[in-house]
């Protein structure tokens, strides 16, 4: 039986260049009345950016707004008492300030192909090579920073949890977050990083999705076997519940605060739920719904996003997402999309949705005038939850010699590897697939293709990001390692900055 919680298969980690516009850099007056660069710094507009849980992979994807394409990947993963433990994505959630970027990671299970729906599995050490060990590694929020789109705290909440949604409040202080399996909801400091309170739930309950007032001092949490609608009091930590004639996937506020609202799976509809007369009421989904998960308010209050998934609970697949009137009270649009519509969110000017879609592995954006779909982006498998991230003009620092072009570059090297005295294969297509990474193969020549537009860093050139996109570990392959470039030793390893014509021989004994 299908239901809400979603296991990993397998870990291919990714990695991909970065959208930024370069500036200039600052010049002053040196004493002899020469111009000279005083700053070895340049500032790096931010674009507006869309992230998505990629739950199947590991990792979160980051999409230009504006150019609708990945422009980054994000690796979950961590090396945990020297083994690789990948972490499976389920929520991510922009902070309301834009500093920040949080998500609910669970430790996945390598040791074999399974999906587990009901309990999330536990991490192993095989890293892929089929032998099982003790290891079990604690589910995470992982906190990224949108400026560098790196890792920059990773906060374990404990074993066996499947933390399902994140949310934070309107000043960015605390993010409230949930505990499927186990119960719980967490109350974290979001300066300190540290977990204040938290609260077990209903027993039973499981919490799920959730979402938190505009005035920052409720959280709605949709309690998908307590069949209610959980309400957080965030100062006092106290919850109430709201009982639903279903299993609720996930909740919504109104940004006027009049409206909580939830998808209700089985019964195929949206809970409306009127915070200051406590009244609920329900609009039915047409008959053709297979069942809604997450759904998103549009900023004037008036129209809601539902994605209606279907799949979960051996449910047909759906590909229709459905916008309703809350004035009217009515299903006002149908729109076609892609196959099991998961994640909704929509831009803050009401212009766009984005929708992820779970079985076709793509992000549909929709139109909201047009009331259609106008642009599909490959995102990877199992694509979950997704937030925006709005640049407004914030800037990241990079040093001069950190950039390798401003204009992009197409370079090729030469790849050989060898396990004890044998070449082995390196196959094509390396880094194509559902998504085309600038560093990639596409034959079995040994040639890696290195293809980047605009700004090129010397983090995205290294040896370690091919090894990445292969989805294999430089240092796993085999016994001792050695390398040589151009015929002469190298100890860089992964870390080494690859050019234009090397020649690379990589050697496991």
């Amino acid at each position: 039986m299908k239901q809400i919680i979603i296991g990993l298969v397998a870990l291919a980690a990714l990695t991909g260049g970065i959208f930024l516009l370069s500036g200039k850099t600052p010049l002053r007056q040196s004493s002899d009345g020469a111009s000279k660069e005083t700053s070895k710094k340049l500032e790096t507009k931010i674009e507006d950016k869309i992230y998505v849980a990629i739950e199947e992979v590991g990792e979160i994807a980051v999409i230009s707004v504006k150019d609708r394409n990945v422009i980054k990947r994000i690796d979950l993963s961590s090396d945990i008492g020297g083994t690789k433990i990948g972490f499976m994505p389920h929520n991510v959630q922009v902070a309301p300030d834009n500093k920040s970027v949080w998500v609910t990671a669970n430790a996945m299970d390598m040791s074999g192909n399974k999906v587990s729906f009901n309990v999330i599995p536990k991490a192993r050490a095989d890293e892929g090579h089929g032998e099982e060990a003790d290891i079990k590694a604690n589910d995470e929020i992982i906190v990224i920073d949108p400026l560098t789109d790196k890792i920059i705290k990773r906060i374990e909440m404990g074993t066996d949890l499947h933390l399902s949604h994140i949310a934070l409040t309107s000043d960015s202080n605390y993010a409230i977050a949930a505990a499927q399996s186990k119960g719980v909801v967490y109350k974290i400091n979001a300066k300190t990083y540290e977990v204040e309170k938290e609260i077990n739930t209903e027993k039973g309950a499981e919490p799920h999705g959730l979402r938190i007032s505009p005035d920052g001092q409720t959280a709605y949490i949709a309690m998908l076997k307590g069949k209610s609608i959980g309400v957080l009091d965030i100062q006092k930590i106290t919850l109430s519940y709201v009982p639903l004639k279903g299993a609720a996937v996930q909740t919504g506020v109104t940004a006027n605060g009049r409206y909580a609202l939830a998808s209700v799976y089985d019964a195929k509809s949206l809970a409306v739920y009127d915070i200051a007369s406590q009244k609920l009421s329900y609009i039915d989904l047409p008959e053709e719904a297979k069942g809604p998960v997450q759904i998103y308010p549009t900023p004037d209050s008036r129209f809601v996003y539902v994605a209606d998934q279907g799949y979960y609970f051996n449910q047909p697949n759906s590909d229709l997402v459905y916008k309703i009137d809350l004035q009217e009270m009515k299903v006002a649009e149908t729109i076609k999309g892609g196959t099991a519509p998961h994640g909704v969110a929509v831009s803050k000017d009401g212009k766009f949705a984005y929708v992820t879609n779970l079985l076709s592995e793509d992000l549909s954006v929709i139109d909201t005038a047009l009331g259609k779909e106008t642009a599909r982006i490959k995102v990877g498998k199992m694509p979950n939850g997704v937030s925006l991230f709005y640049g407004g003009g914030l800037v990241s620092p990079i040093t001069e010699g950190e950039i390798v072009s401003r204009n992009g570059l197409h370079w090729h090297a030469t790849l050989a590897i060898y396990e004890k005295g044998i070449q082995q294969d390196i196959p094509a297509d390396i880094g194509i697939g559902v998504a085309h990474m600038p560093i990639h193969t596409h034959d079995q020549s040994g040639t890696v293709h290195m293809e980047f537009a605009g700004l090129v860093r010397k983090e995205d050139l290294t040896l370690e990001q091919f090894f990445k996109n292969w989805g294999k570990d430089l240092k796993g392959l085999g016994g001792k390692m050695t390398m040589t470039v151009n015929g002469n030793d190298n100890a860089e390893l992964g870390s080494y900055i690859m050019k234009d014509n090397d020649k690379i021989e990589i050697r496991y004994e």
